[in-house]
């Protein structure tokens, strides 16, 4: 699987369509369809099926329908996930329900971002307004994820093919 990375802007046709940049085609290329689905802190992603899989199996191993906090990441998550179907132009159709969880206009601009194995969806709006309220918290999250860690970027070597 290859590694998604970048960010670009770009605007929905006229039928609500989401045109997958070009960047990002061969991520999905042998795929006929994509998973829509809620994150983190307004983000939404666009996953193939492989890691869509992967992530529905990490949900699976945290079921608990008794536990009051599962119960709630359960119906947001499902509420926001829906399969889409990729058409011969590398299109698909964001619904009505799509466009207002991501808080998007008909015609609207949206920003794509490859995140390693997938796709995350912004209205463009909101993305600027994410990065803004994360700007001074970036450098610390960075710091807490990796600090204590071998594998830290820093740490990497650029001979080992496996990192």
């Amino acid at each position: 699987m290859l590694d998604a990375f970048g960010t670009i802007s770009t605007k929905l046709d006229s039928k609500n369509r989401l045109k997958i940049p070009a960047r990002f085609k061969e991520l999905i290329s042998e795929y006929r369809k994509l998973y829509f689905y809620k994150g983190l802190n307004g983000t939404y992603y666009l996953d193939v099926p492989p890691v869509w899989k992967k992530t529905i199996a990490r949900i699976k191993s945290k079921a608990n329908r008794f536990n009051p906090k599962f119960a709630v990441f359960e119906q947001h998550f499902f509420n926001a996930a829906f399969d889409l179907n990729i058409d011969d132009h590398g299109r698909v159709v964001l619904s009505q329900h799509i466009m207002d969880l991501l808080k998007l206009q008909p015609g609207g601009e949206l920003v794509v971002q490859g995140v390693g194995d997938g796709l995350a969806l912004y209205a463009k709006t909101e993305f600027e307004n994410i990065l803004r309220a994360s700007e001074n918290t970036y450098e610390s999250v960075a710091a807490q994820l990796f600090a204590d860690d071998d594998n830290s970027i820093h740490n990497i070597n650029p001979n080992d093919e496996t990192a």
